[in-house]
């Protein structure tokens, strides 16, 4: 499951706290993984080197601490010897691939409209609950241009930048059929790999600037677009939003708790003192933390178990002694006996059924 804290390639601490608070969506690592493949990876090295369960990506709504995404990003950066595997991994796997915020963002009539809607789902890519209600990126345009800033905190993981600005790069000059990049801003100091930056983006580059940001061709945001048709959005909308309510409830303590408790559970990592250590917290605070949300430790854990098996067999895939493991269970029959106290029925009855195949067509003339 996912691996310590510790950054492996830069020498740097990530916080715990931060680290425990941000989440990554199970697709967007996902994204990170195959375009490590495409690069002569092997899939099965990568994610045992980065500490992540093949398990934690099977479901693509399932939020996952940014350690996963850290853990990929810098094995793969590690694996094929390319310091800039962050910034070439944005500028190679297109949003749409990895997010729902770039299908929602075809429903705009203009780029700009396009680019305020990728602003509002960013939050299902990675979400980082220290901006509060507020806004992932800002726009603001002056003499100089149009500024695409990201407002997210200050954090250990200049990775994040490389890979998200290398995709809006690129995907702003497909969008418009020409490179409208000015200049890019970022607040770390210039890497080792400074040169790929020129490569990637082709313009100026700020290192140890202020602010993380993109100097967008004004003119740029007033591009016309063809929407997709409305019903078609309505549909993914409803899903996003959705999904932004549920990463919403997991900023509880509960929600944290069990962000992650779902890394461990195959390990069987789960410990009430080890998982308030996570947290940045003692066992009694813990305790009394929950106890304020109206929930247990115990009672949070079970009803994971309960969620995450269910959804391993609903997806298919996996045999029941799977699923068991997968939960923390070494013993089928006790799997066996939970499956039953939480759902009535035994694991078989949750798997996927078998669709028959469709009887030839014949014609009847």
């Amino acid at each position: 499951m996912i691996a310590g804290d510790t950054d492996v390639t830069r020498g740097a601490t990530i916080s715990v706290d931060l680290a425990t608070q941000v989440t990554v969506s199970a697709t967007y690592v996902r994204g990170v993984v195959a375009y490590a493949v495409t690069r002569g990876l092997d899939r099965g090295a990568l994610l045992c080197a980065a500490g992540v369960h093949e398990a934690d990506l099977a479901v693509d709504d399932v939020r996952l601490p940014m350690q996963a995404l850290m853990g990929v990003l810098r094995t793969g950066a590690a694996q094929s010897h390319d310091p800039a595997f962050a910034l070439h991994c944005g500028d190679y796997v297109p949003c749409e691939q990895v997010s729902l915020a770039s299908p929602l963002g075809q429903s705009a009539t203009t780029v700009l409209g396009a680019l305020q809607q990728v602003n509002r789902y960013a939050r299902l890519g990675i979400d980082f609950p220290t901006i509060g209600a507020g806004d992932r990126f800002r726009i603001e345009v002056n003499a100089a241009g149009a500024w695409f800033e990201d407002l997210r905190p200050h954090d250990t993981w200049p990775e994040i930048t490389e890979l998200v600005f290398a995709r809006i790069a690129r995907g702003t000059a497909r969008a418009a059929g020409r490179c409208v990049l000015r200049a890019v801003h970022v607040t770390h100091a210039a890497p080792a790999h400074g040169d790929a930056y020129g490569n990637v983006f082709k313009v100026p580059i700020v290192f140890g600037s202020p602010r993380n940001a993109l100097l967008l061709d004004t003119t740029f945001l007033d591009t016309s677009l063809t929407p997709a048709p409305a019903h078609v959005t309505r549909i993914i909308a409803a899903e996003a939003d959705t999904r932004l309510r549920a990463i919403d409830a997991q900023r509880t303590v509960r929600g944290r708790v069990e962000l992650v408790l779902r890394s461990r559970l195959a390990s069987a990592d789960v410990g009430v003192d080890r998982v308030a250590s996570a947290l940045a917290m003692s066992r009694r605070t813990l305790h009394r933390k929950l106890k304020a949300e109206g929930v247990t430790f115990e009672y949070t854990l079970d009803e994971l178990r309960r969620s995450v098996a269910l959804e391993r067999l609903h997806s298919g895939g996996v045999s029941v002694r799977e699923a068991a493991a997968l939960v923390g269970f070494s013993d089928p029959a006790a799997f066996s006996r939970a499956f039953k106290r939480w759902t009535g029925e035994r694991p078989s009855a949750a798997a996927p059924p078998t669709t028959p195949p469709c009887p030839a067509y014949r014609s009847r003339s």
